[in-house]
């Protein structure tokens, strides 16, 4: 294999000059290798021509596609769940409000990334004596580190706790 000196490209030399021989010295080469050269260039052009046309077209095909798609996309609804019912306290309602929060937390994974943040949320729905439980616990939480105990900060930032609270 050769390397033509002309493109740098590994292959049987097109070039009409010889491997290791002279710079041309006649006029008649000059014009015959610059002839091969200008030959050459325009192959060069053409084939970079072609190859771009594909490409435009594979990315206009890609654009649509995607296009396509985004709309599929934004066309999809999210899904409504309901509010849980308030819950007041009372145990025998335990169980369904904890299954309402569960379908909150897992249907809305992104919305919920962490305990405190479920219990937030929970405490949106908490009325009567354990809602005013509850404010209590969060303005205790509020306090500085130093002066909060630590069952009250365990309630406010651990869901199983939480539920536990809830129970009582």
């Amino acid at each position: 294999m050769n390397i033509d000196p002309t493109n740098n490209r590994e292959g049987n030399s097109t070039n009409p000059q010889p491997e290791n021989s002279p710079p041309p010295k006649t006029l008649e080469e000059l014009q015959m290798q610059l002839e091969f050269l200008q030959k050459k260039y325009n192959q060069d052009i053409e084939e970079t021509t072609t190859k771009i046309s594909i490409m435009d077209s594979k990315k206009a095909k890609i654009e649509k596609e995607h296009n396509e798609l985004q709309k599929r996309f934004n066309s999809i609804k999210p899904l409504r769940i309901n509010d849980p019912t308030k819950f007041n306290g009372t145990p025998k309602k335990l169980d369904h409000f904890l299954q309402q929060l569960d379908t909150h937390f897992q249907l809305q994974t992104g919305r919920f990334p962490n305990n405190k943040t479920k219990i937030f949320f929970a405490g949106i729905y908490l009325k009567g004596t354990i809602l005013q439980t509850y404010i209590t616990y969060q303005q205790h939480y509020s306090k500085p580190i130093k002066e909060q105990k630590e069952h009250v900060v365990k309630v406010i930032t651990n869901y199983n706790t939480f539920t536990k609270f809830l129970k009582q």
